[in-house]
């Protein structure tokens, strides 16, 4: 996955392009391969602690480069040092967990899917009325 996510950053040339397909990178890999993600987050405890322990380092690898993409485009500066993990696990929330209910074959690709949770994620569902929440 590391490979695949740096291959599709290294395509583009602006921060939002290289995050989008930062994103489609994991949705396409986690689509073609479900079971491993069910690996990852259900049967850690099953491998051996040098598989895990491997595994956890490329988990660690993954996060630090969806958040570094995330501070690069957070123009507002809502991440801080306090919430710079919790703004890249929410993301990751999306894309792990998709895996229980996403089904390419319901007529959405896997790349459209990635572009919806890019969009909702960086542009929200709904925008706030001028003031409210203020």
């Amino acid at each position: 996955m590391i490979a695949d996510v740096e291959d599709a950053i290294a395509a583009e040339t602006d921060t939002l392009a290289q995050f989008r397909a930062a994103i489609r990178a994991i949705v396409e890999l986690n689509a073609r391969s479900p079971n491993e993600q069910r690996l990852i987050l259900n049967d850690m405890a099953f491998l051996s602690e040098s598989e895990q322990t491997s595994i956890k380092s490329l988990e660690r690898q993954i996060v630090d480069i969806i958040s570094e993409l995330l501070i690069r485009l957070d123009k507002q500066r809502k991440i801080a040092k306090r919430t710079k993990t919790v703004y890249t696990m929410m993301l990751f929330g999306i894309l792990n967990f998709s895996h229980t209910w996403f089904d390419p074959a319901r007529g959405l690709s896997p790349i459209e899917f990635a572009d919806t949770i890019v969009d909702l994620f960086l542009y929200g569902f709904t925008s706030p009325a001028a003031g409210e929440g203020a």
